[in-house]
């Protein structure tokens, strides 16, 4: 930053390593400054809703998040392909409580890059957790498989070459019906102690 104090970058990063250490509102100061530097800096706006989240002041978590949205959907316009974007994209949506578009989020980074691992880890955690089931209707058809090594390995097997489009489009509701009984099955578990 001394060498270069007008780049909006460094001032994202120092905003990270200040929130890691504990110093938000030192965390919040780096973030403003960015923000400064570039008014849409998408980056600023996800990491300092982060940090308003952590100290407990969700309406100005929310406004930051929304503005980080804003400029996730610029960037992807720009590039459709930057599987970070989308990534970072279904963070904001489930921070938002829209879980349905961060699941879609996460499936087209993970398609887009397969190597991408916290695209991954969000899309798990995501599919078990209690929020995301209970936003779900009874009758809701959203696709868990994509993007899912697990299903795709065993969609590939040599047993599954011969099925049917509708055989394997059974099977995937399976799948699916799977991931909603470990989740059934968790809170069971969490209730017996």
């Amino acid at each position: 930053i001394q060498i270069n104090p007008k780049s909006e970058k460094d001032h994202c990063n120092r905003g990270l390593v200040l929130s890691a250490l504990g110093r938000k509102e030192e965390a919040l100061a780096s973030y403003d400054k960015a923000i400064q530097i570039n008014p849409k800096s998408k980056e600023a706006y996800f990491n300092r809703g982060i940090v308003l989240e952590d100290l407990g002041r969700k309406e100005e978590a929310l406004i930051n998040y929304k503005k980080s949205l804003k400029g996730y959907n610029r960037a992807l316009k720009i590039n459709s392909t930057d599987d970070t974007s989308l990534t970072n994209k279904g963070i904001v949506f489930s921070n938002l409580g829209k879980l349905k578009e961060a699941l879609k989020c996460y499936i087209q980074a993970i398609q887009i890059n397969s190597a991408n691992s916290i695209a991954q880890q969000h899309r798990r955690t995501l599919i078990g957790s209690q929020q995301f089931w209970e936003s779900l209707s009874e009758n809701s058809l959203i696709d868990l498989w994509s993007g899912d090594d697990d299903f795709n390995t065993l969609a590939g097997r040599e047993k599954l070459e011969d099925c049917s489009s509708k055989d394997l489009s059974y099977i995937h509701c399976l799948w699916v019906e799977q991931y909603r009984l470990l989740y059934l099955l968790s809170a069971d578990l969490e209730q017996l102690g």
